[in-house]
């Protein structure tokens, strides 16, 4: 591990693994004045009230054992939140990224970064990836032991995301820092919630022979919720000029329709007839691609809102977090695949 990043100093033993920082936004101030979420076990379905201070955190999440001394990289990783604290600060204030300075986006990017890798997810991701590798050997016929490739418990997981989080965050943090970044509101009857592997990414594009889930990927979309309001998101730069270049030509479809059925063609009429159906939905992503050009605040549909929030539930390891004790549309994705529940996606990002 990098020792220049290792404290041997008596921190803090708890340590979360989604910062306060965050979870502060989907709580609300309980009797005690403690700040409270309501939290979803998507393993079990069990949800309660708890003090955000006792949620998505675990004892010594961030310290090893070695060569006898307990190294942690806890008081390293809370520099991040630190220096993140205010620029989120303002992105709510003023809803909108269009204020960022280079260095501000360079802060949220290193967060960014390190939130996508310090979870129990990567850490998950880290001991699936043996497993499978020593099952595809396997069926190829070349038997792997535990002393040839060992699977790796939870300490040696442990020990390898610290490694990474301790060395490339700077590497992680450079392929988010030129995206385009914006601010996304929820509708008040969609708030956001939060899961406990925050930073999800998507993408529209054709996967491939490799994915298409990547930081570097062309047409990759970021999201990381920072309230039950607002959400930051960080896309490709390819994703909106390419959705404008598609909706001018649906538009000028539509236009050509429309303009052939004033010659009386009967058929051309209803086509124009279905096509004022569908205006709506083009002026909107009109309205979308605009806002996210100003940074924000991004106007949020409903199912928009929704969708965002089922990319949570799909991320996390097992907790999700809400305001307002409301966890749509988790229900519905268990009760339809109640292999959701078991964990978040099992494959690394490049």
């Amino acid at each position: 591990m990098c020792n220049d990043y290792l404290s041997r100093m008596s921190d803090a033993r708890r340590h979360h693994y989604v910062p306060e920082l965050l979870l502060s936004g989907f709580a609300v101030k309980g009797k005690g004045k403690e700040l409270q979420s309501t939290v979803l076990d998507k393993v079990t379905g069990r949800t309660f009230v708890s003090a955000i201070n006792n949620i998505m955190v675990e004892r010594d999440f961030n310290a090893v054992k070695f060569k006898g001394e307990r190294l942690s990289l806890e008081n390293y990783i809370t520099t991040f939140e630190t220096e993140a604290a205010p620029v989120f600060k303002k992105l709510i204030e003023k809803e909108t990224t269009n204020f960022l300075s280079d260095d501000e986006k360079g802060v949220i990017s290193e967060f960014v970064a390190l939130q996508l890798i310090r979870g129990t997810g990567h850490r998950a991701i880290f001991q699936q990836l043996v497993v499978d590798f020593r099952a595809e050997m396997d069926r190829r016929g070349i038997p792997i032991t535990d002393d040839d490739v060992p699977i790796p418990d939870k300490e040696d997981a442990k020990m390898a995301v610290l490694r990474v989080i301790a060395k490339s965050i700077p590497e992680y943090a450079a392929h988010i820092v030129g995206k385009e970044f914006m601010i996304w509101k929820a509708p008040d009857d969609a708030p956001f919630i939060i899961g406990d592997n925050p930073v999800v990414l998507d993408n529209s594009q054709p996967a491939g022979a490799f994915g298409n889930i990547g930081l570097a990927v062309k047409g990759i979309e970021i999201y990381m919720p920072l309230t039950s309001e607002y959400l930051l998101g960080m896309w490709c730069n390819t994703v909106r000029a390419d959705g404008q270049s598609k909706l001018a030509d649906i538009e000028e479809k539509h236009r050509q329709i429309r303009t052939l059925a004033t010659v009386g063609n009967t058929r051309l009429a209803e086509a124009a007839t279905e096509v004022l159906k569908h205006q709506g939905e083009v002026d909107r992503l009109r309205g979308v691609f605009s806002d996210v050009e100003k940074g924000g605040p991004v106007r949020t549909t409903r199912e928009l809102a929704l969708r965002f929030n089922s990319m949570q539930v799909v991320f996390a390891e097992r907790y999700l977090a809400s305001k307002t004790g409301t966890f749509e549309p988790a229900p519905e994705m268990f009760a339809a695949n109640p292999s959701l529940r078991q964990g978040g996606p099992r494959s690394t990002v490049r």
